[in-house]
């Protein structure tokens, strides 16, 4: 049986290994053009404010001393409104509850009764009997 021819691959490899770094270059060129075009767009728009890059929280915030959350009802941030909710709630049904007593009938009665006049008694009909 005749011995198989080796092949030579190291100028194959030599070749793909070129090839990969240039595709490699290439991509890491093109990001880095990419970010200093985004940079240089950053700077412009940080130029036409002044120099000033605009604050991070432009949104209005909790009214709680030493809370900086974004308020979303009552000038509170979500924890603070969710506590005021609770407590609120807790007090109203801690609120006792007056339940005054009925009017008496007099006052109740669309016609006025004076204070002296005392209602005439009724009468007992006598039974008839057949």
């Amino acid at each position: 049986m005749p011995r198989r021819k080796k092949l030579d691959l190291a100028p194959v490899m030599e070749a793909l290994i070129a090839e990969i770094e240039f595709r490699i270059s290439r991509t890491v060129k093109d990001a880095f053009h990419d970010i200093e075009r985004r940079i240089d767009h950053l700077d412009k728009q940080l130029a036409g404010r002044g120099g000033r890059a605009q604050a991070s929280h432009d949104f209005k915030q909790c009214r709680k001393p030493g809370c900086n959350g974004r308020v979303i009802a009552h000038r509170l941030c979500s924890r603070h409104y969710q506590q005021w909710r609770y407590h609120r709630k807790k007090a109203t049904l801690r609120t006792p509850v007056v339940i005054l007593p009925k009017a008496p009938v007099a006052a109740r009665s669309k016609a006025p009764v004076s204070a002296k006049a005392k209602p005439a008694p009724r009468k007992r009909q006598a039974k008839a009997t057949a």
